[in-house]
């Protein structure tokens, strides 16, 4: 269920010497004569050795002096990758986790070391204690009876998100996406359409792969570095068992259905339903439900503490009628909460066929793809163990360039 992830590896166990020779790209902020007033690391793209894909690293420093000069020496790496596409070139059907993900991250990351000649018995210290996770994207896979259902889901989920928060947003390129900001980063969700950034590896059952494509809504939570700190998961070890625990239900429950109050009512409430609300909460309601402004309402114009007596108003309007009065009524009957309840139940790992599996970032492929980044990394570190130059041919998912 793993999109994305942005990671810092701490590279301070090594020593200075070795730390020296990982590249910089560094830029410099000068003024109008000319002089350097700071310098700051940039960006690297490098390809993925399982891929053709980018991937992209930018190298933090610190400065020490060393035989009385002043150098810049690598302190942490900070990777940006898309695991699914830097592994097997397309992120259309994919599975695993977070964990599985920051372990191959972690790989791609000693193998660019290893090719920027850093010795073999430092690279090995280099463990999964050492990465930090800045953020994590969980894609969960939903399957859908057609395309148009597809985008029907998708239709329903801006129309709502758009109810419930004047910060969602919703925009089209290729791919039409909603986007809804929490409190844990953000909830998206877009039927993929956009597929500029996959590069099928040669063979690869390319046709196969979109034809499912087809039929799958992606919804994506973005977890932000607070939460993750704050939740202990900004670190691999918080994911080693997270199936195992329900970790990812937990977090599909929170951060993905929750903002949606997919409890909202969309009908207007029956008689027996009105009969539990007290006789101001009853006015109030049917005041609010013919257009009236909650704001407006006369016995909270006339409380002595008109913001308290709305406030217990609308709570208790949320817990017997499940209506939120901050919307106007009108739209509070657009919502589409009653057909995305039966829609969005926890779906689970996506296990693409037996015949695919192979060619995707999932279970199955796991231990497959650990052999080839453990075989990269060889191809990498051996030319300068062997005092040769560096070569970039390095063997790329069965294949080599």
């Amino acid at each position: 269920m793993t999109d994305s992830l942005k990671v810092s590896l701490d590279l301070r166990k090594l020593p200075v010497a070795q730390r020296h020779r990982v590249p910089l790209l560094m830029g410099t902020d000068a003024d109008q004569h000319g002089d350097i007033l700071a310098r700051f690391a940039k960006p690297q793209k490098q390809d993925s050795p399982m891929s053709r894909t980018k991937t992209k690293w930018l190298v933090r420093t610190e400065p020490l002096e060393v035989d009385g000069c002043r150098i810049d020496v690598a302190t942490t790496i900070e990777a940006d990758l898309n695991l699914p596409n830097a592994l097997t070139g397309q992120n259309l059907e994919h599975g695993t986790s977070v964990y599985a993900a920051g372990h191959a991250t972690l790989w791609l990351l000693k193998i660019w070391l290893a090719a920027a000649g850093i010795d073999r018995m430092y690279l090995r210290q280099l463990d999964l204690s050492d990465v930090r996770l800045l953020s994590a994207t969980l894609t969960y896979l939903v399957k859908c009876l057609s395309e148009a259902d597809a985008e029907a889901l998708v239709h329903d989920l801006r129309t709502t998100t758009h109810i419930l928060s004047s910060r969602a947003q919703s925009y089209q390129s290729s791919n039409e996406t909603v986007m809804l900001p929490t409190g844990f980063g953000a909830m998206s969700a877009y039927h993929k359409t956009l597929l500029k950034f996959c590069k099928m590896l040669d063979g690869a059952p390319e046709a196969h792969h979109l034809e499912a494509n087809r039929l799958l809504v992606r919804l994506e939570s973005k977890l932000n570095s607070a939460f993750l700190s704050k939740t202990g998961l900004d670190t691999l070890a918080g994911w080693r068992d997270a199936y195992a625990t329900g970790l990812y239900e937990a977090l599909y429950e929170q951060t993905i259905v929750k903002p949606l109050q997919l409890d909202l009512r969309h009908n207007r409430p029956r008689p027996e339903a009105l009969a539990r609300l007290t006789r101001m909460q009853r006015g109030f309601v049917e005041f609010y439900l013919e257009g009236g402004n909650p704001y407006r309402f006369s016995a909270v114009l006339a409380s002595a503490f008109p913001a308290q007596t709305l406030s217990k108003l609308r709570i208790a309007i949320r817990d017997i009628l499940d209506i939120d009065v901050d919307i106007p009524w009108k739209k509070h009957q657009e919502l589409r909460c009653f057909k995305l309840r039966h829609r969005l139940g926890y779906p689970g790992d996506y296990f693409p066929p037996a015949d695919r599996a192979t060619w995707c970032f999932c279970q199955e492929s796991w231990g497959q793809m650990l052999k080839k980044l453990e075989e990269c990394f060889e191809d990498a570190i051996t030319p300068h163990e062997w005092g040769k130059p560096v070569s970039s041919s390095i063997t790329r998912f069965g294949r080599t360039t």
